[in-house]
């Protein structure tokens, strides 16, 4: 279950990089993306849950010293997570209505 939890963060976590980078391509070629920010965020959000279930495991199976040893690690990766996912939206969002005007 751990694999799990793990790989499929790692997977979402670049699912929501690769939508926006996406979306920029597209609009490129003359398309609109639409949903494109909300499909990259809800990406996002659910790698980060798969990471507190992670810990959660660590937890049920009171193993402390697990948790000393990735918290750390999975804050620091969950804040860039965050961060390059709210820039490559912002540059999707800023593209979008520069578009409309």
């Amino acid at each position: 279950m751990s694999m799990f939890f793990n790989m499929g963060s790692i997977i979402l976590g670049t699912v929501a990089w690769l939508i926006p980078l996406f979306a920029i391509s597209q609009f490129q070629k003359g398309y609109e993306p639409k949903n494109y920010i909300i499909y990259s965020f809800m990406a996002c959000c659910i790698a980060l849950v798969f990471q507190l279930f992670e810990i959660r495991r660590y937890v049920i199976m009171q193993d402390i010293s697990g948790i000393m040893d990735t918290v750390g690690a999975v804050s620091v990766v969950s804040i860039i997570l965050i961060v390059i996912t709210l820039l490559l939206n912002s540059i999707v969002n800023y593209l979008r209505n520069e578009g409309n005007e």
